[in-house]
């Protein structure tokens, strides 16, 4: 949970290359979200998305920019900015054209947790099934396995909202299933 000074951040900047640089600042980013320091952490996406304009290799700099688009709406997400971070997710998805699977999935997999915090749950799903094929694809499993968590969720919230006590049951079923299978 160290986060390195600002001044040690920019002498080492120096010496690295763009991607080091880049991936430094989205770790210093993310550490500052999780200590919900949110205009310093936005500060920071913005410091590593200037330097991303340096990034010569087209397929380094499009994996470094998503990255930047993940931790920019998480952050919005974690800051209760719902509708910024929707739109984020949205033109990344949808106006990057991200080739990167966990770029991808990742986008998705907060997608899914707009969509759930919005009771569109057919949606939520939707963007899960496309998280885990990115994650299968990647043999990601760590990513995979907190699909069914985040699915089981997601039923969970569903069968609060049945009023047929046999389908919701049946959702709490799959909800417990769910969960069971990401434990596995």
């Amino acid at each position: 949970n160290t986060v390195i000074p600002h001044d040690l951040n920019t002498e080492v900047a120096k010496e690295t290359s763009v991607g080091i640089r880049v991936m430094a600042l989205i770790n210093r980013a993310r550490r500052l979200r999780e200590m919900r320091e949110y205009d310093r952490s936005g500060q920071t996406i913005d410091c590593a998305l200037d330097e991303i304009k340096e990034e010569s290799t087209a397929h380094i700099r499009s994996y470094l920019e998503g990255s930047c688009y993940v931790k920019r709406g998480l952050l919005y997400y974690r800051s209760k900015s719902y509708r910024k971070a929707h739109e984020l997710v949205d033109y990344a998805l949808k106006d990057l054209h991200i080739e990167h699977l966990q770029i991808r999935g990742q986008l998705l997999s907060l997608r899914s947790l707009l969509h759930r915090r919005d009771k569109h749950f057919d949606d939520a799903i939707r963007d899960l099934w496309q998280a885990s094929e990115c994650w299968i694809v990647q043999v990601d499993l760590y990513n995979l396995f907190s699909v069914y968590h985040n699915l089981s969720c997601v039923l969970a919230d569903k069968a609060l909202l049945m009023k047929d006590s046999v389908q919701r049951l049946g959702l709490i079923e799959q909800a417990i299933k769910s969960c069971e299978k990401s434990r596995e």
